[in-house]
Parts: structure tokens; sequence; C-alpha cells
């Protein structure tokens, strides 16, 4: 029997870790089978350790200002001509005062200055991981200082690596980040989101397409997803794409499955709102086509085994109390065969 073991974002742990250790527990109970373990999922970090595992191997990191106007740092990793740069950690919602910084912060300045700095690499392909990007600004941040360098056009094939494939704009945060505490500063954040939208449609008349605006307002801490900074590089001549099945497709997993018997895809936690983007409804997908069933293995889940079902996903193993290789373990005393 051949299974796959994949492993996309677990909190406090290392996806890598969670791979080697699920597949010693299966080796345990089933050493005759075949483990082939993945890494990789649809955020920044995750990215880069599939790209790792991969070949890519680690380019300079670039310094820039994160929305709280402190010095971070950007990564990035190259294979050949391509380099791909994580933009994470420049505007991280949950950092501390992060609630002013939507307030009042250019939380893409970082963001341009670190794609002026891997442009200065002359690359012949630039991939971006943007992740939970401040979203008050709209972009137009990152636009100047793009412009600054002499961008106004992305000058090599850019693709914006986003979690569900669209970006959405409006306020990166919760409502009460729109609303503010007081009247005043509700008026004042309404303002910038008109003035950002305004100067999105302004940059309309160099792009053969249409701004998109879709309002993330009143969901959770940093679901704008790179947000303002995606659709103005869109507009610059960038390409969007979904983390997940990019990456996935650069493993070949739709390939790889179509010669295993299972695929187990460990995550951290899955409601609703994750399960469209996450690496389990894609494997589930993939596997769906290949014609074979996927357990999923999350460390936290709302959801129930109907509700997964549409996306391909035949069992759900929940035991957070358990350790990787012990679900490995259990799984192959229940899913190996001859």
């Amino acid at each position: 029997m051949k299974v796959a073991v994949f492993s996309s974002n677990i909190e406090g742990g290392d996806p890598r870790k969670v791979c080697a250790d699920a597949v010693f527990g299966w080796k345990q109970a089933a050493p005759g089978d075949e483990v082939v373990p993945f890494v990789g999922g649809p955020r920044g970090t995750q990215i880069a350790l599939g790209l790792q595992a991969l070949g890519w191997e680690e380019g300079p990191a670039f310094a820039v200002e994160d929305c709280m106007g402190n010095l971070v740092s950007v990564p990035s990793l190259r294979s050949g001509r391509k380099i791909y740069i994580d933009c994470a950690g420049v505007a991280n919602p949950r950092s501390a005062g992060h609630e002013e910084a939507f307030r009042s912060g250019p939380g893409s300045k970082g963001i341009g200055l670190a794609l002026v700095h891997a442009l200065e690499l002359t690359p012949e392909q630039l991939y971006v991981a943007l992740g939970p990007a401040c979203a008050v600004d709209l972009g137009r941040a990152a636009f100047e200082e793009l412009a600054k360098a002499g961008y106004e056009r992305l000058p090599v094939p850019v693709t914006v690596l986003t979690e569900d494939g669209r970006p959405l704009l409006g306020l990166s945060g919760t409502a009460s980040d729109f609303r503010g505490e007081h009247r005043s500063e509700a008026l004042r954040l309404q303002k910038r989101v008109k003035e950002g939208a305004a100067f999105l449609r302004s940059l309309e008349e160099h792009s053969l397409q249409q701004a998109v605006l879709i309002s993330a307002v009143g969901t959770a801490e940093g679901s704008g997803s790179g947000a303002g900074a995606a659709e103005v590089l869109r507009l610059m001549g960038a390409k969007l794409a979904r983390a997940t099945s990019w990456l996935a497709n650069l493993q070949d997993i739709p390939t790889v499955l179509n010669g295993c018997d299972l695929a187990v895809v460990f995550e951290d936690e899955i409601h609703s709102q994750v399960l469209a983007s996450s690496l389990s409804a894609y494997v589930g997908q993939a596997g769906q086509e290949a014609a074979i069933p996927t357990v999923m293995v999350p460390q936290k889940c709302s959801l129930s085994r109907p509700e997964v079902a549409h996306f391909g996903i035949n069992a759900i193993f929940s035991h957070p109390e358990l350790s990787a290789s012990e679900v490995g373990l259990r799984l192959a005393r229940t899913w190996s065969h001859p």
C-alpha cells in the first residue's frame, strides 16, 4: 500500500516533524507500506518549507519597516532566476498595538520596498506571498514605493500568492477596527478607505483590468490576505494565484496521488471559513480525481463529515491529544491493507 502524508500549518509545531513522526508511526504498524511525506500550505512560512523540500535555496533577506514602523526581515528563496519572497511579517495583525496601525498606518509600504529589493536581483520570475497585510491604505504605499524606484508597471512576471486566490479589499481586521472607539475615528477610517478606493480606480487608466473591491470588514483578524497590495500589484501586471494549489502543482501532487491508495492531511484548526482554501480541500479534490480516499487530521474541527465530503474528504480523525506518531499508528491499523 502507498500512502501520501501531508502537513500544513500546525500551531506550535514544525510541519516537517509532524510528517516525519506520522510516517514513523505508520511504519510501526505497517512496515511494508510506502509512505511519502509532503510539507507545505497556503501561508508564507508553509510555502517556504514546501519550496525548500523541492530544492529551493535561501536567498538574501530584505530589511523593511512593518506597519508599526519596526524593522522586520523579509526572507527570500531562489531557484535559478526564480525568486520567492515572504512578506507575511510586514504587517502582523496579532502584533501589539495593531489596531492603531490599522487605523493610521500605510501597512503596504514595506511590501513595496521588499519588491523593489527583489527586483534589483533581476529575476526572470518573482513570487510574492503577502500574508495578512494591513489593508487600510488599500496598497497605495506599496505602489508609491515601486513608482519611486521607477516601476509603474512590473518589469518581470510576478505572481502574488494569496490564501484564497483573490484579493479581499476593505479593512483587514475586525469590525471594531472599522467602527473605531469614537465616531470621529470611524469617519477618519471611512475617509481613508474612500481615498484608497479612488486611488485604485485611478490605476485602471493605466491597466487593461478593472479594480475589484470586496469588503473584508467584520471578519477575522488578518482577513485582508494582502488586500489592497495584492490588487495594486494585479493592476500593475501581476497574476494572482491560490497559494495551496500553486505549491501543490509544483510538487506535482495530482500525479503523486494517482499512484497512491490513501492521502492523510494534518491541519491546524478547520472551520467553514477556511475549509475551501485549505490544503485538505485541495488534496481531497485531487484524491477524488485519483479515486482514492482522503483522511483529514485537524487539531480543531467544527465541521461534520457530510460538510467536508463535498471537498473529497472521506474521514475526519480529530484527536489533538495524540502525537503525530500515535495518529500514524492508529490510522495504519485502520486503513492499511495488502
